[in-house]
């Protein structure tokens, strides 16, 4: 089945001389990149759905929105790190990281 879906997206990804170029620009990269699009349905441990990305990112969203953005981009790059780390120590649930970190 997986291999007909993709053969049915090849033929529809064949430009025509009467397709506008947008269109014709937008099968092209179709054609191009199929087998990238359809990762999650060849390989069982990629999600479908990019929810637990939009959902790590929500912490982010919401603070830029709090408090307006970065004045610089060395904020931006130091926010971001600073966010990575934390981000990840909650992902590992190592909530104790910090403190550990303060007694040696």
């Amino acid at each position: 089945r997986y291999d007909e879906f993709v053969e049915k997206f090849m033929e529809l990804s064949v430009v025509s001389p009467l397709d506008p170029k947008k269109l014709a620009t937008h099968k092209t990269t179709l054609k191009k990149n199929i087998l990238k699009y359809l990762t999650c349905l060849s390989d069982s441990r990629i999600p479908l759905t990019n929810n637990q990305a939009e959902r790590s990112l929500r912490h982010i969203v919401l603070k830029r929105k709090i408090s307006f953005g970065s004045l610089t981009k060395r904020t931006a790059d130091n926010l971001a790190v600073l966010l990575s780390v934390l981000m990840s120590l909650k992902q590992r649930h190592q909530a104790g990281f910090f403190g550990e970190y303060l007694r040696v």
